[in-house]
């Protein structure tokens, strides 16, 4: 009953912010509570809590209109938009000339989510679920938490620990810590079946105008694909590929910031 109740809670939030456009960017709420045909003082608490949240805001005529956290949501939106449009044509360049499925990965609420993708030309090429990665095991969470500093990716591990996915997963913080350090070095990431067995993966950041790491660029290929043997020109190849989208973006720096 409660999962129910909340269910058509967020419904009914959802309805009341649809209601905001460009031809009605305010509303009262007896006008609001008309137009849906919902109650007044349902209308009102509905109000309320997207208030709390900020999501609308009460003006001093007492009428709404959409809050500052609905447009911070339209800019994340936007530069998401945009680092896929800017991206898509290495990825597409990338997996053709390696023969390797690319992806555009970001980290999120502590886990990898890839947000495009480019896939082999190859008839065998490597599918990966929607659902959210485990940073410690991945090569594109790795790259994140090589760009920040020592201490914050400690902390990071003592929230989401280091879950064992394969025989392979690093477990161990201070052999973890020392992997994040020759990521930096390298300048990519490999992940060698610690997610899932057969299939190892490569990363390389791609940084903002700010020298922010704002996603990674990963190749994944089973282990016949991508032997370790090809670690070192795979890894070149894909950092180029990450540099100039970071160049794109506005990057010029030759290192980033951490942290």
């Amino acid at each position: 009953m409660k999962k129910g109740y909340e269910l058509y809670s967020l419904a009914r939030a959802l309805d009341v912010l649809c209601c905001f456009s460009d031809e009605h960017p305010e509303w009262g709420v007896t006008e609001l509570a008309e137009y849906l045909g919902e109650n007044k003082s349902t209308v009102h608490r509905t109000l309320f809590s997207l208030e709390a949240k900020g999501m609308v805001e009460q003006r001093p005529n007492r009428r709404y209109v959409l809050g500052l956290r609905v447009f911070e949501l339209g800019n994340v939106f936007r530069l998401e938009a945009d680092l896929i449009r800017t991206a898509r044509p290495h990825m597409e360049h990338l997996a053709r000339d390696i023969r390797l499925t690319v992806r555009l990965a970001v980290l999120e609420n502590g886990k990898i989510y890839d947000i495009a993708r480019a896939d082999s030309p190859d008839p065998l090429w490597i599918q990966v679920g929607s659902g959210g990665r485990e940073a410690t095991c991945s090569a594109a969470g790795k790259v994140f938490l090589a760009y920040i500093k020592e201490k914050e990716a400690r902390n990071f591990v003592s929230v989401m620990g280091m879950p064992r996915r394969t025989a392979n997963s690093i477990t161990d913080l201070d052999a973890l810590l020392e992997g994040l350090r020759k990521v930096r070095r390298l300048g990519y990431a490999v992940e060698n079946e610690e997610l899932t067995s057969w299939i190892r993966s490569l990363a390389a950041p791609v940084f903002n105008d700010e020298g922010k790491v704002v996603s990674a660029l990963e190749a994944s290929g089973t282990i016949q694909q991508l032997p370790s043997e090809r670690d070192a020109a795979l890894g070149e190849r894909i950092s180029r590929a990450a540099q100039h989208i970071s160049h794109e973006l506005g990057y010029y720096g030759s290192q980033a910031r951490t942290g």
